[in-house]
């Protein structure tokens, strides 16, 4: 286990040195381009500038640590890092004009700073993108693998464990379940009372307790046998998962406190959101609208019918609208429905998905690939019926059929793209796309809304899982 911890630390270690190197060359880079000494016209020494070299390389390193740039994080590469490293040289940037504008001592340009700041930030973005696809390689050859066991053989338990099977590039290597009751089953190393021998035995890592039967009592003597190996432990709770608030943790006179904060969509942020909608729908039907024309030719040219489809669905607070698409199955699909719900392979759950559905035109086809016949939803979202990042929105049917706990992603405008499109889209479980939705509504953020617009390009362009 030591060992490992020591390849992480190592690889950490290079990160930051290598880094160093290349703040050295934004920086030296932006005196060159500055002072005009690529043309042989400089208007000052460059060891006038190497003086505060050091102080602004110290000021970036000293960013990124409190900033949690180097902080490892189990999804190991995403566009979480760009916002990382925004606010890592961000906070470098601003203690680096008040200690100039403090100490008299240096002769500064400001345009060198704002050229280092731009260089820094593109170089070192692109450079740790690069670097997560060194460490993915690393750990698919076993380099700096953390080993995790989970207790409790549950279905929360079974469900992680497919997931750290399906994701390595996280850097957890899954090696078995403890048993409460000591019963040997299939994965099981052990049971709680060998907790002790079995971190050592297997080197585990990380500990996560899976299961809401173990008692206060139980935890407390499980996170301290694995603090003493220093083995992190992780609670993963269902009761969490359907309560998928933000939960913080809080004391009320010395008393450890959950509090679970309600979805942050509200007030200003809902404000915020709504802007965003109009700008970027308005935009995008403005500047599509000649090739939306073409497309309404070739779908009146392939079959009979309107080139637009409206269907009733259901929106926040259970509101009915009429959501339009380009039209993509036969004029009397709705019809023929019924007799094809035999064929329905979403089973698990209200909705109907059919991987060759014998409605769709070949136009059609096309455009369900690359989710084109969503843009008329565009218009939805400008008269603010539904939104650019939301839930799906659902038929009124498909509601009818909900569990209570469902309509928490009716709490909020459903949306032309969301959370479960960009994690497998039509391949997920029911469940799975209802659980991603109430982590989005409970977890929103402006960033969030940013993130799913920017993946939602490549999962459309790969029409993986879309039919």
């Amino acid at each position: 286990m030591k060992r490992k911890i020591f390849q992480r630390h190592l690889l950490t270690g290079i990160k930051i040195l290598l880094d160093g190197f290349i703040v050295y060359f934004a920086y030296h880079l932006s005196y060159l381009l500055r002072h005009n000494e690529i043309l042989n016209s400089s208007e000052l020494n460059f060891m006038e500038y190497f003086e505060l070299f050091f102080i602004v390389l110290f000021i970036k390193l000293f960013s990124f640590l409190i900033t949690g740039v180097y902080r490892h994080r189990r999804a190991f590469f995403s566009l979480d890092e760009l916002k990382y490293v925004f606010n890592g040289i961000g906070v470098a940037f601003l203690i680096t004009i008040f200690f100039i504008f403090f100490s008299k001592g240096f002769l500064f340009s400001r345009t060198v700073l704002l050229l280092w700041f731009t260089f820094t930030f593109i170089s070192i973005f692109f450079f740790h993108f690069f670097f997560s696809r060194f460490e993915i390689f690393l750990y698919s050859k076993g380099f700096g693998v953390r080993n995790i066991a989970i207790i409790g053989f549950t279905e929360t338990g079974k469900d992680i464990e497919s997931k750290l099977r399906n994701y390595p590039s996280h850097g957890m290597h899954f090696i078995g379940y403890i048993s409460l009751d000591g019963k040997k089953r299939k994965k099981t190393l052990g049971g709680l009372k060998d907790l002790s021998r079995l971190i050592k035995q297997y080197g585990i890592s990380e500990l996560m307790i899976a299961d809401d039967r173990i008692n206060d009592v139980d935890k407390i003597d499980i996170i301290h046998t694995a603090m003493k190996h220093g083995t992190h432990v992780i609670i993963a709770s269902s009761l969490f998962e359907l309560l998928a608030s933000k939960i913080s943790v809080t004391e009320i006179y010395g008393v450890p406190t959950l509090t679970i904060s309600p979805s942050p969509i509200q007030g200003l942020n809902l404000a915020l959101k709504r802007v965003m909608d109009i700008t970027f729908s308005s935009l995008f039907l403005l500047i599509g609208s000649p090739f939306f024309l073409l497309l309404a030719i070739a779908i009146k040219i392939n079959s009979k019918g309107p080139v637009l489809f409206s269907q009733l669905r259901v929106t926040k607070n259970g509101r009915i609208f009429k959501c339009w698409k380009f039209r993509s199955m036969v004029a009397d699909a709705e019809k023929i429905k019924e007799d094809l719900k035999h064929l329905n392979e979403q089973t698990d759950g209200p909705t109907f998905k059919i991987k060759n559905d014998p409605r769709i035109t070949i136009v059609g086809k096309f455009i369900r690939k690359f989710s084109i016949d969503e843009i008329p939803q565009f218009l939805n979202v400008f008269k603010g019926e539904m939104s650019i990042v939301g839930p799906r929105p659902p038929v009124p049917s498909e509601v009818e059929e909900y569990l209570p706990w469902h309509n928490e992603r009716l709490s909020v405008k459903q949306g032309i793209s969301g959370l479960w499109q960009v994690s497998g889209r039509s391949e997920l479980s029911f469940d799975d796309m209802v659980k991603l939705d109430i982590f989005y509504v409970e977890h929103w953020s402006m960033w969030l809304d940013i993130k799913i617009i920017l993946k939602t390009i490549p999962a459309i362009l790969s029409s993986k899982g879309a039919y």
